[in-house]
């Protein structure tokens, strides 16, 4: 009876783990969590978004030897939200592989805290503090399409998806005269608009490029995050050209790898202003 029991048990969770709407992963129990872990997880390169370093600078460090011409400037998140919505169209639609599911989905991260300053005021040889509340919104819209075999991630995979919209809200600075010169592209124009991953722009593997840009105000801070080996990200460190500014930067030395470049503008010149900010990210695939 024992045996029969095992059996029985045994048949139980097989035909569980076979049917469409338990598949073996607990992780997607629903074509949601499938979805979710398709453009969070296997395209993180694309749908992450980023506005600006969560790290503390070293202020005692500051304090002792002050520069008088160069403030310090820091963010401290307290606390994020996350929203995916997913929205399934009514009718399969057109595909390569013939008619398919689809679904549009919207990706949205907030970031809640505050904003710090250490400045040295000259003629009260002092240290001031500045700080004001933040609230950042990141968002970028997606499409998914199922091609495959329900059991492996349900069938789902990416097929378009924006660049991310950053901002505070309210009248925000941005970058002026911003283009990029690559010997693969004529085109030097960003763009964020919703895109299909086969119209990405591409840039040869390896392929060294320019960034160019003005910033509104001189008291404006410029987070820029650029591609670092094949897999990373680091912030750019751009040099003073003309009356603005130019970055250098290789792209990922492996093909058909997905990224993004990205861009942030606080403006940190008034401190009697609410925070505000503005950014994008730009997403590219190399060749």
């Amino acid at each position: 009876m024992k045996w029969l029991y095992l059996i029985l048990a045994g048949i139980t969770l097989l035909t569980a783990a076979c049917g469409d709407d338990n598949p073996t992963s607990s992780v997607e129990g629903t074509d949601y969590e499938a979805i979710t872990n398709v453009i969070i997880l296997d395209n993180y390169r694309l749908s992450e978004i980023t506005a600006f370093p969560e790290t503390v600078p070293d202020t005692a460090s500051f304090i002792a030897n002050p520069i008088t011409d160069q403030p310090l400037y820091w963010h401290v998140v307290d606390s994020t939200i996350e929203r995916i919505s997913t929205n399934y169209s009514p009718e399969q639609v057109q595909s390569p592989v013939g008619l398919v599911d689809q679904a549009n989905v919207g990706y949205t991260i907030k970031w809640y805290g505050v904003f710090h300053a250490l400045a040295y005021n000259q003629s009260a040889d002092s240290i001031e503090r500045y700080d004001k509340e933040f609230m950042i919104t990141g968002s970028r819209s997606a499409i998914v399409q199922r091609w495959g075999r329900s059991n492996l991630r349900r069938g789902w995979l990416l097929t378009s998806i924006s660049g991310a919209t950053i901002g505070s809200g309210g009248g925000q600075p941005f970058l002026q005269d911003l283009k990029f010169e690559s010997s693969s592209n004529d085109d030097s124009t960003f763009s964020y608009t919703i895109s299909d991953l086969d119209e990405l722009v591409q840039f040869n593997a390896g392929e060294g490029i320019a960034l160019s840009y003005e910033m509104p105000s001189e008291d404006d801070l410029a987070y820029i995050y650029i591609p670092v080996e094949n897999y990373s990200y680091e912030l750019a460190e751009p040099t003073i050209s003309g009356d603005g500014y130019r970055i250098t930067l290789n792209m990922p030395t492996a093909s058909r790898i997905y990224g993004q470049l990205k861009f942030y503008v606080v403006n940190a010149g008034d401190f009697e202003d609410d925070y505000r900010a503005s950014g994008f990210s730009y997403s590219y695939k190399t060749r």
